[in-house]
């Protein structure tokens, strides 16, 4: 279907004031005496104090009486109320919006600034901005008027900035696309863990120091991937089995990842690991977390 513009005579009515029941059931009593229809309604509540956002469509001959009926809810209740009448264009469309979820213990303004003008660069607008915190962790999810179709796009552009300054954030389809079920694949080391199972295993062997060494190698280039592991692998042997139980009761999940997951699984979704070997340690770990599939 195409786009479609439709233009309309709208009142955009701002109520701000200290938060009580009963605001809304007054502003749609008033509002209820004329022929109106609601286009859009926000609302927030910051320590205690409400800020609420209505669009409306309505008769421009309506206009006048609705603005002296809303200064007199305004006297009687002690909020501010303010409206605003003008010729509204709507575009409508069938995309999609993209959703930018930023996660960090203390997300900083500098971090949300660099975001934001990142998206700025790319012509998109943040459309909603919602916060949310579960222990020591806090999240904060932007809507962009970018289309679902520039996924990829908006993905490695924020990317680049995301790694150029330490900050944890994802890309994902908005709108329907987030209802549907999901493949949520974890990395285990680091992630889904708070250390390296081949650290833990190195410092049983007597070996830590030159399995660190050789990780800092390969993170730095100096040696490949598989020249790396082979050494770290080989400084385990001879390892004791008996180790690996002793290993499995030193790994600590990472912070909220058990609820993570459960709530992934509670919205439908299959979680899997990857890992870099060592299925003995991490094994039972892993199915009393329930994890789907892992290897």
């Amino acid at each position: 279907m195409p786009s479609e513009n439709i233009s309309q005579f709208t009142g955009l009515i701002l109520v701000s004031g200290q938060d009580r029941p009963g605001i809304m059931a007054d502003l749609m009593t008033t509002l209820s005496e004329f022929s109106v229809k609601i286009i859009d309604v926000q609302q927030i509540c910051i320590r205690g104090r409400l800020i609420l956002a209505v669009l409306i469509s309505l008769d421009q001959a309506h206009a006048e009486a609705i603005a002296i009926d809303l200064d007199h809810l305004q006297k009687k209740s002690g909020l501010d109320i303010a409206i605003d009448f003008a010729e509204y264009m709507t575009l409508r469309e069938e995309s999609d919006s993209l959703i930018v979820i930023i996660v960090g213990q203390e997300i900083k303004p500098l971090k949300l600034a660099l975001i934001a003008s990142e998206i700025a660069k790319m012509d998109g607008n943040i459309k909603q901005i919602r916060r949310s915190e579960y222990n020591s962790l806090e999240s904060i999810e932007l809507q962009l008027s970018i289309p679902n179709k520039l996924l990829k796009v908006v993905q490695q552009n924020l990317k680049e900035v995301a790694l150029l300054n330490d900050i944890d954030l994802s890309v994902e389809l908005g709108g329907s696309a987030r209802q549907r079920k999901r493949i949520v694949l974890l990395d285990m080391d680091s992630t889904l863990i708070e250390q390296e199972v081949i650290d833990l295993l190195a410092e049983h062997a007597g070996q830590g120091s030159f399995v660190a060494e050789i990780t800092k190698q390969a993170m730095n280039g100096e040696i490949d991937f598989k020249e790396a592991l082979e050494k770290r692998v080989g400084a385990l042997k001879d390892l004791d089995v008996s180790i690996f139980n002793k290993v499995r009761k030193e790994i600590k999940l990472a912070k909220g990842a058990q609820e993570m997951i459960s709530k992934l699984h509670a919205c439908g979704h299959l979680v899997g690991v990857v890992s870099g070997g060592f299925l003995d340690v991490i094994e039972p770990i892993l199915q009393d977390l329930k994890i789907d599939f892992y290897r």
